[in-house]
């Protein structure tokens, strides 16, 4: 990997430009799911109208590395001039470590404390207690809290896990059983203590006590990144304060974003679509990252991004954390371009292999004899993620020739694992084996090569053993890509087209094309994906089936937006005037498009939203209804008050002093606070008074050179109105 990264920065030199250093200068880091990207700015302290307020100084990449993204971050950092790095007085960062600790299941032992009747976790949630206590919808105890339980559990627990998390029923409406368990485990273990109201205040006990306790699951390995990018920026000079981009799309302090290191997901889409904004200038747009591994698509609308107030879904997690809504499709520039698999042997010719001829009419046989054996439907594009021939050739000297001297007979079976263009090598990480995987692995070295079906020959390694491998990252996947396509077509050259040639004329002969009406074909079926979601996401009522059938049929009827549509990645420009003429509309490639991920962290908002709910209990009397016992319940506890007027006060002048104070710890300057309220009452009988008042409050701001580049793009803007509310989420189909 790390020949990979030279390769990549030694080409183009990876950083680019070195100017005046006067001004707030920055550094934004995105450790993305295969490069991490590094970007330099200068904010200029006065510019003019027609000036950007930003320069991009230098910006960097380098592959991601795993299964600790601080050796890519690391990379990347090597790329810039030290002295520059120096100047920095903010260090921004963006990073999927959260997401990927989840989906390979690297994550702490936790033990989880339920309060109060409620519905039990899965067996994923294998150290868990139920005990007595909790709340009712007034926020009144239910039952008395079981301290004992709690005692006993934990005692027989504390050896087994690192963390702990306490969710109790109602636990919004009171918080004080769920405080007071953390009080008792605190005492007897010192561990950290993870309480659902602490990190959401909506209700839904289920989802809250699964919040919580992927919280705590995760605090071991964010504690470990959070010291690791420290001690890494630090070691290099520079002083500045360190922040992260959360999912939400707001950013904060590395230290305290940690303690909720849930709330890092989708932390990197979050970034991307920040940074198409500000790039491109458009507060309101809709933005593609095309990344290596996935397409993400989201929106902004005047400058705040659109959040799913369900919940982000993590690896089959249902969460309460408020994220950025998404639209996620598992292709990428990495994504591995394969046939069908099959048991049957592969026949020629095939029975229609007539009706497949290329416009040329015309098969490659430049390394070998066609034998047409299959047809276009039997091509898949990912989900998986292997390493490009382009990029592989670059990185092995000698696999070039290995693939050119690669032959497929006639009756070769197609597996998961035995295609065309596949290819297998050891990596230098060791990952804990088993005594079988350890043997079988002996089988590969360190220069690629492709393994058999056949258990006589000395390539042979059984599916299952494979697989194994393969998820432990013991072994790395090589294999024709979509950025393959693209160096055939020459839209995208950055690695070695001869190897990506040679690839696409393996499989090619398979289907009776040509290498470039191949690599066409593969390229329509990317700009084909990347136009579903899209219009997907604006209108979840069409499946993506019927859009992706209407897509293809149709060449008179076509969807269009009125959104810009802004894409960034680092093969977005090769996909931008296919995807413009597919969509009838205008799509945008900004410049540093290709580390717009990097750009994006430096200008995620300071914001904090917080929930109140007032319980109201009445009485009926001669004279109407009496309010009494009216309670607000905050992360400071609950208050009373006489009437709901004095509570709804009280929740207003709270809820702006706590975001003013969070805004004011993270950087952030209170007088630039803007506000939001929303009020919402409960109210079973018209004729009594409502039961519950709920206060939403949200306040976000941003630091001075955030506002510099905001009146920057208001100025490049000022004739354009908002979007009227009735095309903001749709596609025309004209």
């Amino acid at each position: 990997m790390d020949a990979a990264g030279a390769k990549d920065n030694s080409a183009d030199p990876g950083v680019r430009g070195r100017e005046d250093m006067t001004g707030s200068v920055m550094i934004g880091i995105d450790a993305g799911g295969t490069y991490t990207d590094a970007v330099l700015i200068r904010m200029n302290t006065d510019p003019g109208k027609d000036e950007k307020p930003m320069t991009v100084l230098a910006s960097g990449k380098a592959l991601t590395t795993y299964p600790d993204p601080i050796g890519g971050i690391r990379n990347v950092l090597d790329l810039f001039d030290p002295e520059m790095l120096k100047a920095a007085g903010k260090v921004c960062v963006s990073t999927t470590f959260a997401t990927n600790a989840v989906l390979e299941k690297n994550i702490s032992p936790v033990g989880l404390v339920l309060i109060g009747e409620q519905k039990e976790p899965d067996d994923r949630v294998g150290c868990r207690v139920k005990v007595a206590g909790g709340y009712d919808h007034n926020g009144k105890e239910a039952a008395e809290l079981d301290e004992e339980s709690i005692r006993a559990f934990v005692g027989k627990t504390k050896d087994s896990v690192s963390a702990y998390a306490v969710s109790a029923v109602f636990g919004v409406f009171n918080t004080e059983h769920e405080i007071r368990a953390k009080q008792i485990i605190t005492e007897m273990t010192g561990y950290p203590v993870v309480c659902g109201h602490e990190l959401t205040r909506s209700l839904g006990a289920h989802e809250r006590a699964l919040t919580s306790y992927l919280n705590a699951s995760l605090l071991p390995v964010a504690k470990s990144f959070t010291d690791a990018v420290v001690s890494e920026v630090r070691s290099r000079g520079i002083g500045g304060k360190i922040m992260m981009i959360k999912c939400n799309g707001a950013s904060a302090d590395l230290s305290d974003v940690m303690e909720k290191p849930v709330e890092t997901v989708f932390s990197g889409p979050a970034a991307s679509l920040t940074g198409a904004a500000v790039l491109s200038g458009h507060e309101t747009c809709i933005a593609a990252d095309i990344g290596g591994t996935s397409t993400d698509v989201s929106m902004i609308t005047e400058g705040f991004p659109e959040i799913s107030e369900s919940g982000a879904m993590v690896a089959g997690w249902q969460t309460k954390v408020r994220a950025l809504k998404i639209e996620t499709v598992a292709l990428g520039g990495d994504s591995h371009v394969r046939l069908l698999p099959d048991d049957d042997l592969m026949q020629a010719p095939h029975k229609n292999a007539g009706n497949l001829q290329s416009e040329e009419e015309t098969v490659d046989t430049e390394f070998r004899n066609p034998v047409i054996s299959h047809t276009r439907n039997e091509i898949i594009i990912g989900p998986g993620k292997v390493i490009p021939l382009c990029r592989a050739s670059v990185m092995y000297p000698g696999f070039l020739k290995t693939l050119r001297l690669r032959w497929v007979p006639h009756n070769q079976v197609i597996t998961e694992f035995i295609q065309p263009t596949m290819f297998y090598v050891k990596n230098e990480i060791c990952p804990v084996l088993t005594d079988e995987e350890e043997s079988w692995l002996s089988r590969l070295g360190t220069e690629p090569a492709a393994v058999s079906e056949k258990v006589w020959e000395k390539t042979y390694i059984p599916p299952e053993i494979l697989s194994s491998l393969i998820r432990k990252r013991a072994v790395s996947v090589i294999g024709f890509t979509p950025t393959d396509a693209l160096h055939v077509l020459g839209d995208f050259t950055e690695w070695d087209e001869k190897a990506s040639e040679a690839g696409a004329v393996l499989i090619a002969n398979l289907l009776g094309m040509n290498k470039v009406d191949f690599c066409r074909f593969i390229k329509r079926k990317v700009v084909l994906s990347i136009a579903t979601e899209l219009i997907h996401f604006m209108d979840g009522k069409v499946s993506r089936e019927k859009i992706m059938n209407f897509l293809e049929r149709n060449e008179h009827v076509f969807f269009s937006t009125d959104i810009p549509i802004v894409l960034i990645g680092a093969s977005a420009e090769a996909y931008r005037e296919d995807l413009e003429k597919l969509l009838r509309s205008k799509v945008t490639v900004p410049e540093e498009y290709d580390v717009g991920n990097a750009v994006g962290t430096l200008f995620g908002k300071l914001s904090r939203r917080i929930d109140l709910d007032i319980t109201v209990s009445v009485s009926e009397t001669k004279a109407g209804y009496v309010e009494k016992d009216v309670c607000i319940f905050t992360e400071d506890g609950p208050f009373r008050f006489r009437t709901s007027e004095e509570a709804v006060a009280f929740a207003k002048t709270y809820s702006r002093r706590k975001i003013t104070e969070y805004i004011e710890r993270n950087g952030g300057r209170p007088e630039t606070v803007r506000f939001g309220e929303k009020i919402s009452e409960h109210q079973p009988d018209p004729a009594r008074p409502p039961v519950q008042i709920t206060i939403v409050t949200t306040g976000i701001a941003g630091t001075e050179w955030q506002d510099r580049n905001e009146g920057y793009r208001n100025d490049r803007h000022e004739t354009t109105e908002k979007p009227d509310a009735g095309n903001d989420r749709n596609f025309h189909c004209l």
